[in-house]
């Protein structure tokens, strides 16, 4: 579920954060086959820089991995402060995820990982 709080902890079970710039990722890249970025939460407090084809051209964020998309399938699920910062010059109405979004590659956290 989107949200503009800080982390949860979400499926990492960090708890309560003060993480505000954190990402739910997919599971499944086919249907059960568990090779989607979550990978059996090895890369719970890892951070992944995401990039959103907008419709004012690519916008990217560094986030932390917190949690796992409930249905398998999200892409990247970006909470906390995260999809406003990559979508700030697109209208409201449009997704936080904007039309398109990968991941770019792991990425140092810009603060240590959470407790």
């Amino acid at each position: 579920m989107y949200t503009t709080e800080a982390s949860n902890g979400g499926a990492c079970n960090y708890g309560a954060t003060k993480v505000m710039y954190f990402v739910a990722v997919n599971v499944n890249v086919a249907p059960g086959d568990g090779q989607g970025q979550w990978q059996g939460g090895r890369n719970c407090g890892q951070c992944v820089e995401v990039t959103a084809l907008t419709t004012q051209g690519p916008q990217s964020v560094v986030v932390r991995i917190m949690d796992k998309c409930p249905d398998g399938y999200c892409g990247m699920d970006l909470g906390g402060a995260a999809a406003g910062a990559v979508m700030r010059t697109v209208s409201a109405a449009t997704t936080a995820a904007g039309a398109s979004s990968r991941a770019r590659a792991i990425r140092k956290c810009p603060t240590a990982r959470p407790p």
